[in-house]
């Protein structure tokens, strides 16, 4: 008989049957059952397996990590993998350099750019070569320089003062290592008040992970203007070439910062009350700074005021001190400040016997607003001012109710 089978597929654990032509005289025909013993092919699998990213530095042995076995598939398997990185090599039978199976092992001779993937591609151990027949498992490397650590990263302090950072650096260098650090503020120096100064740091292999101190001091100067730096530690040698960290340093000014006394920026501080008034006595030429020995009594009547740059005047001349050239009243004055039609001791923050405001040397506006009910006499010239000197212009202001009175002087 012939058993008609050419064409068919045979695989492990099916039956299949077939017919069976006889000849006795003439044809019959019947069948039969063969079934082909052995294990069922499967594929290898990956499904629910992961590697974790791996972020390495160079020129630094790696741990080894293996490579997971798949699941599935049909007796052992074989292994190829592509884009490993340089320096990197996989054992896949522990007889080569890691002496573990599937095992990743050695020291990266180069950083990447980016993030490299590597591609593990597993066949199992039947003849069946087949992209259904296979599995993949990808994850990612990276390797990267070894970082200089500073901490703080910033560090804030006061005008005439000094703070300090840290440096070490992250892993043995291979040779010595030096950090360069540098201000680029001549005014906040690093290590000593020199002007610039470049300091240096040595670190071996012994005392790479001990954390060396940078002390930055701020030098004081006149301005009220806070002072920013940014310290720079640059490394070179010992696997460190180009590797380096900053420190930014913030300085709060230790000057008085004052209060804003000219609000329409006109270079003239303004007056708005009985308080101010008087305090222009301390300042015969405008220019918002009092006589010596004045100065906490005027800047009791203008808060802050302790030379012309902290009154809020413009700074015509770009000196850093504002550019005052007189004063001007913002608001009617009265010295009968409890309004009972009399001017004297009781009236609280008044001056029931005005003294003269000396010889004045600066513009007075009155801006068309007035001063009633100031009361002055005695001796010499007598009037809001005593006298007015050369540069002394007062103008638009008015006087109502004044009651002024001198004997053997000017009133005015």
């Amino acid at each position: 008989g012939r058993v008609d089978a050419d064409d068919d597929a045979w695989h492990f654990g099916q039956a299949n049957q077939y017919p069976v032509l006889k000849w006795s005289g003439h044809a019959t025909s019947t069948q039969f059952t063969a079934q082909l013993s052995g294990q069922t092919d499967t594929a290898p699998s990956y499904s629910g397996i992961n590697v974790a990213s791996k972020d390495m530095l160079l020129g630094v042995a790696i741990q080894p990590f293996r490579i997971p076995a798949p699941t599935g598939g049909n007796g052992t398997y074989d292994y190829a993998v592509t884009g490993l990185l340089a320096g990197l090599v996989f054992d896949e039978n522990g007889t080569g350099d890691c002496m573990v199976a599937r095992t990743v092992c050695g020291t990266p001779t180069a950083t990447t750019a980016a993030t490299t993937i590597v591609t593990v591609t597993v066949n199992d151990a039947d003849a069946n070569r087949m992209v259904g027949d296979r599995a993949s498992l990808s994850f990612a490397m990276a390797v990267r320089k070894p970082k200089l650590l500073v901490t703080p990263e910033r560090l804030a302090i006061t005008e005439g003062s000094a703070g300090a950072y840290a440096v070490r650096l992250e892993r043995a260098p291979s040779a010595t290592t030096t950090v360069a650090v540098t201000s680029g503020n001549p005014a906040i120096t690093v290590d000593s008040d020199a002007t610039p100064l470049t300091r240096t740091l040595t670190f071996t292999g012994q005392n790479w992970n001990t954390a060396r101190t940078v002390t930055v001091r701020a030098l004081g100067d006149a301005d009220r203007v806070d002072g920013t730096a940014v310290i720079a530690n640059a490394a070179s040698g010992g696997g460190y070439n180009d590797v380096s960290a900053s420190v930014r340093v913030v300085v709060d000014d230790d000057e008085a910062t004052g209060a804003d006394h000219d609000a329409d920026n006109d270079g003239l501080i303004d007056i708005d009350s009985l308080a101010k008034l008087n305090a222009v006595r301390w300042d015969l030429d405008g220019d918002g700074v009092p006589v010596s020995g004045a100065t906490s009594s005027y800047a009791a009547a203008f808060a802050g005021a302790v030379a012309a740059e902290y009154m809020g005047c413009p700074d015509a001349d770009a000196d850093a001190a504002g550019d005052c050239v007189g004063y001007e009243l913002t608001a009617d004055l009265d010295f009968d400040t409890d309004n009972d039609g009399d001017v004297d001791a009781a009236d609280p923050n008044s001056y029931p016997n005005w003294t003269p405001i000396g010889t004045y040397a600066a513009a007075f506006h009155g801006n068309n607003r007035a001063i009633s009910n100031l009361t002055t006499s005695g001796s010499g010239n007598r009037g809001l001012f005593s006298v007015l000197g050369a540069g002394g212009v007062v103008e638009n202001l008015g006087l109502v109710d004044v009651a002024v009175s001198s004997s053997g002087g000017l009133s005015s």
